[in-house]
């Protein structure tokens, strides 16, 4: 075990090609896959709604993100820290989907429409901060502080949709949507995985271990949509 710092990658040669980290594109490559699941099985719920649109859109960016992350280490060796861009970019896009999901859903139609103009406002500020930062600066030295927008993006944006409104439409509309609330208590392990930099294995990194709680947060969302008996408006 390693803390406070990462295992070296792990190399292999495929088809001739250098490749790193088979792990984070195993990983990815499983998140993907459910995501694509979980997409397709929310399309076959009532998919007028934009509840459900928004929340099929989301797996489905999310898992895309994931396939192009996973590519983007496992390809290092020849795309560097630009072939990660897609999937951090893709990720920004997911997490505003999954905020205009539950927003669509707020019974104050006012603060319903403040609100998910806030969510676009943010959304076009951070992909514009993105182009910025990664057009003024090199990342790959510290490709983490390449991850610092994203992540915030990220936090704010799942904390206070996923979290703060599961819990609020828990008590107002439907307590299955406890189930979101329950999701953001999964992925709080990952923090300290990631900020402290524990790595349990070379084949179990930091990185893997956000996966496994990451499959079970995509369970939840999903336990969560499919339940929750709701009156649109």
């Amino acid at each position: 075990m390693l803390i406070g710092e990462d295992f070296d990658k792990i190399e292999f040669t495929f088809l001739g090609l250098d490749l790193v980290e088979p792990n984070a594109m195993i990983g990815d490559g499983i998140v993907f896959i459910l995501s694509l699941y979980l997409s397709f099985r929310v399309k076959k719920l009532d998919f007028k709604e934009p509840f459900y649109k928004y929340w099929h859109w989301f797996f489905l960016v999310f898992g895309v993100s994931f396939l192009f992350g996973g590519l983007g280490h496992m390809m290092y060796n020849y795309w560097s820290i630009k072939g990660k861009y897609i999937g951090w970019f893709s990720n920004i896009i997911a997490v505003f989907l999954a905020e205009q999901a539950m927003l669509s859903l707020h019974p104050n139609s006012k603060l319903r429409a403040t609100f998910k103009t806030i969510s676009q406002i943010k959304a076009i500020v951070v992909l514009v901060a993105m182009v910025v930062m990664f057009s003024s600066f090199d990342f790959s030295a510290d490709e983490q502080k390449g991850l610092i927008i994203p992540a915030a993006n990220s936090f704010v944006g799942l904390f206070s949709s996923i979290g703060i409104l599961g819990y609020y439409y828990s008590n107002k509309l439907d307590s299955n949507f406890k189930y979101f609330v329950f999701s953001i208590l999964v992925t709080i392990p990952s923090a300290f995985f990631q900020g402290l930099k524990i790595n349990i294995h070379p084949w179990l990194d930091r990185n893997d271990v956000t996966h496994i709680l990451l499959i079970a947060t995509l369970l939840l969302y999903f336990t969560a949509v499919k339940r929750v008996k709701i009156s649109f408006n």
